[in-house]
């Protein structure tokens, strides 16, 4: 994320599109990297029964981003000057530099942290490869690899209706000689080919004791895309000889 927000700083010199988005893809992986490792820790760092408590918080925190983030936007992006001149192009880097400020300090404080390392039972033994039938929750295959596959239909569009916004762009679009709709479909036809070629190669690999065949993990994609309920597959779960837990309760 430092490295991204940093990068912002040549890539107002620079003031192309390319180098805009390669910034701004820099920070979406540290931030994908930080909420993968910060938000299981947070579940599991204090009482069990407030593990979504936690999560909840920490998450609601994204609200204060939504309140200020207009606000940099309309001061840093959209400014002017005494006579009425944009300055956007001249103090576009602000916010990105302070950002990577902001986490190159908490790097330094948390790489000097004396943070505890948790180790949790492993309830569902998703770990065991010789495990007994008896002690993992066993899913409902077909349904699960269903869901899976309809997972790879939904980030094949979600992926293709990027690429769409970019060809939007008139030179862009002009460059490669297409719309956006041609864009959108060649795009996701083709993610979503080579999805279900892959998937259908190793859909052998998906065993009981797999985190892919729980109902929650494969489910996961689907509600955030479409506004399903997350908790509706574990209905059609085969009987097991514990409950599920809360999708909240593990990720």
């Amino acid at each position: 994320m430092a490295v991204g927000g940093f990068w912002f700083i040549p890539a107002t010199k620079i003031a192309t599109f390319p180098a805009f988005l390669l910034g701004v893809c820099v920070i979406a992986s540290g931030l994908t990297f930080l909420e993968t490792v910060a938000n299981p820790y947070t579940t599991v760092l204090g009482p069990k029964q407030f593990a979504a408590t936690r999560i909840n918080l920490a998450q609601s925190c994204n609200g204060i981003g939504w309140i200020f983030g207009p606000i940099a936007g309309a001061a840093f992006f959209y400014g002017k000057d005494t006579s009425g001149a944009n300055t956007g192009s001249e103090t576009l880097w602000i916010p990105y530099a302070a950002i990577g400020g902001v986490v190159l300090v908490l790097a330094v404080i948390f790489f000097f942290s004396n943070l505890p390392e948790i180790k949790t039972e492993d309830e569902f033994h998703l770990d065991d490869s010789d495990a007994a039938p008896t002690t993992a929750p066993v899913a409902n295959r077909g349904v699960a690899l269903l869901l899976l596959w309809l997972n790879i239909a939904v980030l094949s569009v979600a992926v293709g209706m990027i690429i769409s916004a970019i060809v939007a762009i008139p030179s862009v679009g002009a460059k490669l000689g297409m719309s956006e709709s041609q864009a959108l479909l060649y795009s996701s036809g083709t993610l979503f080919a080579i999805g279900t070629v892959v998937f259908l190669l190793n859909q052998s690999r998906i065993t009981n004791h797999s985190i892919w065949s729980h109902p929650h993990c494969s489910w996961a994609t689907l509600p955030t895309c479409m506004g399903c309920r997350p908790d509706l597959p574990s209905r059609w779960s085969a009987s097991s000889s514990s409950p599920a837990t809360p999708a909240s309760g593990r990720s």
